[in-house]
């Protein structure tokens, strides 16, 4: 049966670096990061301690709320660890428990649209650099290179190098990049939040005469650095900057002892044309590494006739 956890952060985080790739969202401080956006997080241990779930409240509205588990639990659970989570959250007043990519199959749930990515590209970052490049499309390592001879250089900032004032250089042009793509985006405070509250999270920033022309978001956790977010001056697009960042990003995967560098969002296989991840998709592509289908996001409801009206209202509003 399942028990909540009552070790240290560092307890925590070895059981779910057990994973074959360390799932960041199951990770510690992203939990306290959620707990500091004012969402409730529980987390449980197997008996033996080598099972474990983080749990996050998400509202719908009006009070009502889900329990979300994003890429996990990390272990094997038996049938019975599986229902006693489900009837812990039942009796929480949960109106189902989401399972966003679990690590393992999980029983008695429904296939449903999922807050993470289905698919993603993984960089094997123990090959030197020469196999790594070598391993790239020929347009993207020319990409690099002219991005280079144009004169665009790159630095990273992490732990206390991430200022405000690199923050605030960086939002701004992650915000303009959310408009002309038509893509959602958190609010100043809420990325501030996401800076204090995880280890290894961090930017690396293209400039071009002295101004931020492109930036991406990374962080570490376990084997794994993951590219979070990425943003670029359009007038800039000429310079290429954006390939020299992700090259410099999978660099900084090397020096920090990383196994893996995830580019964590493309389209899944067979995705239509017009599918939203399509260009970034072929971007990504460039740089060589395996693709990863995740399994998936399942509903296990528990409450039918509230999950009926929830499904029901979803389609129409």
């Amino acid at each position: 049966m399942f028990k909540e956890f009552q070790g240290t952060p560092q307890q925590w985080d070895a059981m779910v670096g057990k994973a074959d790739y360390a799932p960041f969202l199951q990770s510690y401080a992203w939990g306290e990061f959620q707990k500091s956006v004012g969402r409730r997080v529980w987390r449980f241990v197997d008996e033996k301690n080598e099972a474990c779930v983080q749990v996050i409240a998400n509202d719908i509205r009006y009070g009502i709320w889900y329990a979300y588990v994003p890429f996990g639990p990390t272990g094997v659970l038996s049938s019975d660890e599986i229902e006693s989570l489900t009837e812990y959250f039942r009796k929480e007043g949960a109106l189902f428990l989401r399972y966003d990519n679990p690590s393992r199959p999980v029983e008695g749930v429904r296939k449903t649209k999922g807050m993470q990515p289905e698919a993603t590209i993984l960089i094997d970052c123990a090959h030197n650099e020469e196999m790594l490049l070598s391993a790239m499309h020929s347009k993207t390592r020319y990409n690099i290179r002219l991005a280079e001879k144009k004169g665009v250089a790159a630095k990273s900032y992490f732990d206390e190098a991430f200022t405000d004032a690199v923050f605030d250089e960086w939002y701004a042009l992650l915000k303009n990049t959310a408009e002309r793509d038509a893509f959602s985006l958190h609010s100043a405070s809420y990325y501030r939040l996401m800076r204090g509250a995880l280890p290894g999270l961090g930017l690396i920033g293209a400039y071009h005469e002295g101004v931020m022309i492109a930036g991406v978001l990374l962080l570490k956790f376990g084997d794994t650095v993951t590219y979070l977010h990425g943003s670029s001056d359009y007038a800039h697009r000429a310079l290429m900057a954006p390939y020299l960042l992700q090259w410099e990003a999978i660099r900084h995967a090397k020096s920090c002892s990383a196994h893996w560098y995830d580019m964590w969002g493309i389209a899944p296989a067979g995705a239509s044309p017009g599918h939203p991840l399509t260009g970034v998709t072929r971007f990504k592509e460039g740089f060589g590494g395996t693709y990863i289908v995740h399994s998936g996001a399942y509903d296990a409801p528990l409450s039918s006739v509230g999950y009926w009206v929830y499904t029901v209202l979803r389609r129409i509003l």
